[in-house]
């Protein structure tokens, strides 16, 4: 989970101030006991399409950023894949020249001594094994920690989708939220024009 707190650093910017500050200045409009009429029209626009335009871009940003974090650690499965792609093919060329040299020591003895030959080369045999086994066990260990850092990115990616998805869900949370008040804001502003247009009639 230490890579999705790179991402968390994204959540104090969503900005709340500028919405809780429309709420209380629609209450003072509610408040000030204005006698003069609203004008329904202008009400309409406490919808605030900016606002909802500011929440849609910050939704983008976020899943850029995910697009990024996958991005980069798609990089980075690349990276050890052909990592581990170099130390096997640098093994089998060590493997091959090292054959090759007892090929030649085989040969060379062969010219000597029919009796030291097969000494020697039960010994470069045996030589052999030992240094194949020892790669193996090598390659085996490389392989193990390239698969649990592996394993680790994929629990920091479903982490980080997980977050992702929660900003999202926040998000548009508090998109229908702050419609859902703008439009009672402006039926309450409705209600006291009509209020105030039936008491005016009363009086006349």
């Amino acid at each position: 989970m230490r890579r999705a707190s790179g991402f968390s650093a994204l959540l104090p910017r969503i900005g709340l101030s500028p919405c809780l500050g429309r709420r209380s200045s629609c209450d003072g409009k509610k408040t000030d006991g204005d006698p003069q009429d609203p004008d329904p029209p202008s009400e309409s626009k406490d919808l605030d399409p900016f606002r909802i335009g500011y929440n849609m871009g910050m939704q983008s940003v976020h899943l850029e950023a995910i697009r990024m974090k996958l991005t980069d650690h798609l990089e980075v499965f690349k990276s050890h894949f052909h990592a581990l792609t170099d130390v096997l093919k640098s093994n089998h060329d060590q493997v091959k020249q090292i054959n090759d040299q007892c090929n030649k020591a085989i040969l060379h003895e062969l010219k000597e001594s029919n009796g030291q030959i097969f000494s020697q080369r039960s010994e470069l045999l045996r030589q052999i094994k030992e240094v194949e086994e020892n790669f193996k066990s090598s390659i085996d260990d490389r392989v193990t920690g390239l698969q649990r850092h592996i394993d680790d990115c994929f629990e920091n990616l479903k982490d980080m989708i997980k977050l992702g998805i929660a900003v999202l869900i926040f998000l548009n949370l508090w998109m229908f939220y702050t419609i859902s008040q703008n439009h009672r804001q402006y039926m309450n502003a409705q209600t006291t024009h009509t209020l105030n247009d039936l008491s005016s009639r009363n009086r006349k």
